[in-house]
């Protein structure tokens, strides 16, 4: 008789979900749903801002950079505007996987 059982039940279900021919060569893929990642980027986005808000201004203050020659509080702060820019670019690219 037959038997259902767990293991055969995963291989039919990654064989109808990748439209495979051959269950014994289909792989599900692993990992978190996009949905989820999405929602958890959001998070790491917000905090990832939010310290990097706070060491810019931990910087600003102990450098005296309110005392600074114009030019130079240019510079500074177009680089720390600049500088989040990276970090979130990584999170974004995470999101976005498939």
């Amino acid at each position: 008789p037959y038997r259902f059982t767990a293991r055969r039940a995963t291989a039919l279900h990654v064989a109808r979900s990748t439209r495979c021919a051959n269950p014994a060569k289909a792989v599900k893929p692993v990992g978190m749903k996009q949905r989820s990642r999405k929602a958890l980027g959001m998070f790491y986005t917000v905090g990832f801002l939010t310290v990097y808000c706070l060491l810019i201004m931990l910087v600003a203050v102990q450098f005296a950079a309110h005392e600074a020659h114009p030019a130079l509080q240019l510079a500074f702060f177009i680089a720390a505007g600049l500088g989040w820019l990276p970090g979130v670019m990584f999170i974004i690219r995470w999101m976005n996987r498939p």
